[in-house]
């Protein structure tokens, strides 16, 4: 079986494990919001990333009834005074494959200057350079694929 085959037939296992994470965590995600309660959530990404943060953006809105957005990290590196109403009191949420896209750490590190916006970053590498400069890291490596981005 090629590498391929296996991350593609290795998805569902791999949701099981980062649903299994997930709850094991419940409890600092919760405390790490009561902490910082924010007017709002923005989701930045970029690539397939970014329309992770869309579908986020929509989820919050519906399940969570909170404002949230999403934002291209390029666009917002580029356009920040354009977006900085929306970056007052907001929690940041940065999903990334490799924790290292050079638009998404640079427009975190902007927003955190600019706002002190804390950050979440859900990672598929540990010790990444947007773990770093997270409050709240998740970290999830077995969803990191090899052959086929965004597989899992």
């Amino acid at each position: 079986m090629s590498l391929t085959e296996r991350e593609i037939f290795g998805q569902y296992p791999a949701l099981g494990k980062t649903y299994r994470y997930f709850l094991k965590q419940s409890g600092g995600i919760k405390k790490f919001f009561q902490k910082r309660r924010r007017r709002s959530l923005t989701f930045i990404g970029c690539g397939s990333s970014y329309f992770q943060c869309r579908s986020a953006q929509i989820s919050a809105q519906q399940r969570l009834g909170v404002p949230a957005n999403s934002i291209a990290a390029g666009d917002l590196l580029v356009n920040f005074d354009h977006y900085q109403k929306l970056l007052q009191d907001t929690v940041i949420i940065a999903p990334s494959r490799s924790g290292a896209t050079s638009e998404v750490v640079l427009s975190v590190k902007k927003a955190k200057q600019e706002f002190g916006c804390p950050v979440v970053c859900v990672c598929c590498r540990e010790n990444s350079e947007l773990s770093q400069i997270s409050e709240l890291i998740l970290e999830i490596p077995w969803a990191f694929d090899q052959s086929v981005c965004q597989t899992r």
